[in-house]
């Protein structure tokens, strides 16, 4: 606690990051770990030597500890399977015999921020990448010192001439006077000897300063570098554009260092800059300079600093494999010829050099393209070609985001593939396909799939189009609203327009402009939008619009992560009662940071500051984007929910179904139309599945309808009975989903049934013999529906009149759970029993529905509870401490008020006042329960809770819902038929959506599983699909 309070410097009972890292500290050296009292142990590394004679050790864990070194003599542990080496902050290398070891699975060095060898960039990249860099750097390595010099800054700062300066012998240039702008990026080689001989080898790259570059600039800022700011002292701080530039590295690099140089200091000799003001915003500046590239003046002062903060990185001296150099150096000499190399070349070169294993060649081509010696694309259709000239890459893309007039700029931004020729006509035709799908890996352009065009979103016009239109959402209609708004201290430039890219699949290209795209899909439109310089908003409708904004979101944030990863930004989401209740297109919004930390103190409610309404964080969990896997199982749980409900409403009497090829129209004067089959069922009051498009409904639609409905009607022919998808299709329905199915025959021919699926059904099955029009009758069709609602009658299950009450409790508050082997302390017992209420009020007549009294209990996920609850007409909720904490209980208490509305009374029990202060006092609250208290004995306390309950029920409910569940049992569905019909498109697209969502959510979960993995490239997720067989004979 002492250590804490020492740390806590402003005293408010938190440490933010910089007072974490204090208590960090004081820990680090506090607790006693190995090489903590041994540092300059270079031998072994801070490891007891007795380790090494342990010969047949297979696992050592040595994490968290004070360890500078792996020692060569682990290479001695010769059973080794499995090290883990992470979190060790002084850690700096591995020797490379290690990757010889025979019998290594696994090295983690997770968390080493003091390491250099392996790489951070060979790390992160796994065991195959770490292993394979081992063995490479075993058979011989060099100390490198390079890295990237990027000189960026507005256009006439200065940069080339300083460069220039820079590369001179007397540190002066003549200056750029009348020669052409820089036109997207120049790449120059450049070495310097510090004083005591130690050689440092720049790649310079000077970034074109016109404000159209700054799309394709982000693709090229490089954490492994050292920047050179510039700003013209001429035209003053204030039009220097410092800051855009300062957040723009911040943004891509967070922790390369920056030196800020004030320009033409021979013309402006007293320049005023905050200095003080930007090195406390931006930690990473290492220095300020004013220089003259003319004249000379400050330029040896600046690269004197320049080489010290270079050599100051932490990648400076990392050792290489020297088979790895001597692969760049085919690459270089190659470079005087090409610009770029098919893969099968690149290959000749490893193997020349002694790589021959295809996986190490890539090890090392992926380790160039970090130093920035070659680009490579590691996808399907980009690796078969690798350039091995960064500056020939970027005159591509300036040929598609230039100054100069361009057809695309004549057409808005839009790339017409007839134009490629004329865009690209310096580079050979057999490239130009591999250059329009590279500018899509940049996230440069996107296609459009019905037109022969790409779109260039940097290049759009700023103007929204006049088309666009967003109507007020319909209720009537499902069609709701809600959005999401992102808030950044720093927009970077080609942010959104990325985003606008990886979104295009759901847009078709008409209604896109720079700063804005309208998106569709599954029935829902969305409109993204840079709304400000700082803020990016997302406006969503449809019938679940918060998956889509769910989607969205995860694009952005993937971004982010990817490329942008010092962006600072705060996301807000909507208060839901602002949204249900008030109805109101402008709620008051809730930042996501507020509802986190309100998460993690356990805060139980919010209250919006609009109309002041009190909000569970459980409603707001639900319209919260995931913020990882922590929230998985919460957010799995309710679009399980979510999709029951949406499941139930889509139930048919009827799916019908029939070969494409018996299609024909109500004009045909032989053939029936298979929709009369479907308007004649309907006609005697059957609600049916049915599409006029057997080949064109996607199948997740038709699997889908099978299983919600009662009775499959097969409209069977020869044609059918080839026909690979209806024939599929029926014994899908016999065999899987067991069915009952009726048979209606198409058509003269009865050849099928000597076939495989005529065998199937069996002669003895009841047939309706349709065939053609003359033969299809009111007699006939009489005898259709009266089969269809045979099999119907046969098949409806008993009714059973579903309790009136719901009963939620914690098994732990059960005098008789606990006796039957449930734990709990002596505490959560107090004078009532929740199963002995239920059997209370089932004495006195009123039904009730409690979970270990349910037959089919535990057979389907939250499923018996779901219905449980949504049958009920009561909720009794049996609150204490115990169940304030149990998450199935919440679960239910939020489904029951928050979802169901249910009228509820709270019977209280155990012994504890805790759940008071939890979120069970605030719904509780919100639901104006009565109260009735069970913890100590009370004579009245089971009059009083029959009084609460009847009170909420209809009167005579159980008679009530027993005539309800025999009148609805048969013909539910058809008592509503126009509103269901409506009502059935909106919700097929609901279901897509949440099931969408559902599988998103499981593959994060999964991806974060296996990215904390650290094993060789296998399988990692097994499906098994089980097939019956047939039974013999």
């Amino acid at each position: 606690m002492a250590m804490f309070e020492e740390c806590d410097q402003n005293k408010n009972q938190r440490l933010d990051g910089s007072e974490a890292t204090d208590l960090n500290l004081h820990i680090f050296w506090e607790v006693p770990r190995l090489g903590s009292t041994c540092i300059s142990d270079t031998e072994y590394g801070g490891i007891p030597p007795v380790v090494f004679l342990l010969s047949s050790l297979e696992i050592l864990h040595l994490n968290f500890q004070a360890l500078t070194a792996v020692p060569v003599h682990m290479c001695r542990l010769q059973n080794l399977r499995e090290l883990s080496v992470s979190n060790n902050p002084l850690l700096e290398s591995v020797p490379g015999a290690l990757g010889h070891l025979p019998n290594l699975r696994s090295i983690r060095l997770l968390s080493n921020p003091s390491l250099r060898t392996p790489p951070h960039e060979v790390v992160g990249r796994g065991f195959a990448s770490i292993k394979a860099y081992l063995k490479r750097l075993a058979g011989g390595f060099t100390e490198c010192r390079r890295t990237k010099l990027m000189l960026v800054g507005l256009g006439g700062a200065g940069k080339t001439s300083l460069l220039r300066a820079l590369m001179s012998n007397d540190k002066r240039t003549a200056g750029t006077k009348g020669e052409d702008i820089t036109n997207g990026i120049d790449i120059l080689p450049w070495t310097i000897k510090s004083g005591d001989g130690t050689e440092v080898t720049y790649s310079t790259w000077d970034f074109a300063g016109q404000t159209l570059y700054y799309n394709t600039h982000q693709f090229f800022l490089s954490k492994r570098a050292v920047y050179l700011l510039l700003w013209s002292t001429r035209q003053g701080f204030e039009h220097a554009g410092l800051e855009f530039w300062l957040s723009s590295i911040a943004s891509h690099a967070p922790k390369t260092p920056i030196f800020v140089i004030g320009t033409h200091c021979d013309q402006v000799p007293k320049a005023d800059i905050p200095m003080s003001d930007l090195q406390e915003r931006f930690k990473q500046i290492a220095g300020f300079h004013f220089v003259s590239s003319t004249e000379g003046k400050g330029i040896k002062e600046l690269e004197r600093d320049l080489l010290r903060v270079t050599l100051e990185q932490k990648n400076m001296g990392e050792k290489v494999p020297q088979v790895w150099l001597n692969m760049e150096k085919k690459i270089l000499a190659a470079r005087l010829k090409n610009s770029i190399l098919p893969w099968t070349t690149i290959q000749e070169f490893g193997m020349e050099v002694g790589i021959y294993d295809e996986k190490d060649i890539r090890e090392a081509v992926q380790f160039l393209h970090e130093l920035g010696t070659v680009q490579y694309f590691d996808n399907e259709f980009l690796r078969k070609q690798v350039v091995i000239n960064p500056q020939w890459i970027v005159d591509v893309m300036s040929c598609v985001v230039s100054v100069k007039n361009s057809p695309i700029q004549e057409h808005k931004g839009r790339f017409l593939h007839k134009y490629i020729p004329e865009i690209w006509a310096s580079y050979p035709k057999e490239l130009h396909e591999w250059l329009l799908r590279l500018t899509e890996e940049f996230d440069l352009t996107f296609p459009l799939p019905e037109d022969k065009v790409n779109i260039v979103p940097c290049l759009l016009p700023q103007e929204v189009p006049k088309e666009l239109s967003w109507p007020a959402p319909d209720l009537s209609k499902n069609i709701k609203e809600t959005k999401l708004i992102y808030k950044f201290t720093y927009l970077p430039a080609g942010l959104f327009n990325r985003a606008q890219v990886r979104l295009f699949q759901l847009s078709d290209g008409k209604l896109i402009w720079k700063r804005g795209s309208l998106l569709n899909k599954n029935k829902h439109k969305a409109l993204i939008s840079q709304t400000t310089d700082f803020e990016l908003q997302v406006k969503v409708q449809g019938p679940r619009p918060e998956n889509v904004i769910f989607l969205i979101h995860e694009i952005f944030e993937s971004l982010i992560k990817e490329s942008f990863h010092g962006v600072v930004y705060e996301f807000l989401v909507p208060c839901p009662d602002c949204v249900l209740k008030e109805g109101t297109l402008d709620p008051s919004m809730f930042e996501g940071s507020l509802v986190t930390r309100a998460k993690e103190l356990k805060a139980p409610f919010l209250q919006c500051r609009k109309y002041f309404h009190t909000i569970s964080m459980a409603q707001l969990y639900q319209v919260m984007p995931s913020d990882g896997t922590s929230d998985f199982d919460a957010h799995l749980q309710n679009s399980l929910i979510v999709m029951q409900q949406l499941t139930s409403d889509l139930s048919t009497d009827v799916a019908i179904i029939y070969s494409s090829l018996d299609m024909a129209d109500d004009k045909d004067s032989y053939r029936v139309n298979p929709e009369q089959i479907k308007r004649d069922l309907e006609a005697s009051g059957l609600s049916c599945w049915f599409t006029n498009d057997m080949d064109g409904t996607p199948m997740e639609e038709i699997m889908l309808a099978l299983k919600n409905c009662k009775v499959v009607v097969a409209l069977v022919s020869d044609n059918f009975e080839s026909d690979s998808l209806s024939h599929d299709l029926l014994l899908y329905t016999m065999d899987t989903l067991n069915k009952d199915f009726v048979i209606v025959v198409f058509g003269d021919s009865m050849e099928w049934q000597n076939k495989d699926l005529g065998m199937r059904i069996g002669k003895h099955e009841e047939m309706v013999m349709v065939r053609n029009k003359s033969r299809y009758n009111p007699e006939r069709i009489s005898g259709m529906i009266s089969i269809v609602n045979t099999k119907l009658e046969n098949n409806q299950p008993q009714v059973k009149t579903p309790p009136s009450v719901f009963i939620s409790y914690c098994w732990a508050n059960s005098q008789i759970a606990q006796s039957l082997g449930t734990r709990g302390k002596p505490e959560a017992l107090g004078w009532g029993d929740p199963r002995e209420i239920k059997q209370n009020l089932e004495n006195r007549g009123i039904s009730c529905w409690l979970d270990n009294d349910q037959p089919s209990a535990g057979k389907g996920l939250y499923k018996n509870i779901v219905e449980g609850i949504r049958n009920s007409k009561v909720l009794v909720a049996c609150i204490s401490d115990e169940y304030a904490v149990s998450d199935n209980c919440m679960m239910e208490l939020r489904f029951g008020i928050l979802t169901m509305n249910l009228p509820t009374v709270v019977a209280i029990v155990g012994t504890g006042n805790e759940w008071k202060q939890s979120e069970v006092g605030i719904l509780i609250q919100r639901s104006r329960a009565s109260k009735v208290y069970f913890q100590k004995e009370n004579s009245e306390a089971y009059d009083i809770l029959e009084a609460f309950v009847r009170e909420r029920l209809p009167e005579n409910a159980d008679k009530l819902v027993q005539k309800e569940a025999a009148r609805e049992a048969f013909k539910s569905v058809q008592q509503k038929e126009k509103s269901k019909e409506k009502k059935k498109h909106t919700d097929n697209s609901a279901i897509q959506e949440e099931f969408e969502l559902m599988q998103r959510k499981f593959m994060r979960h999964i991806v974060s599983y296996v990215s904390s993995l650290d094993e060789q490239p296998m399988p990692r997720l097994l499906v098994v699909d089980f097939e019956g067989s047939s039974s013999p004979g």
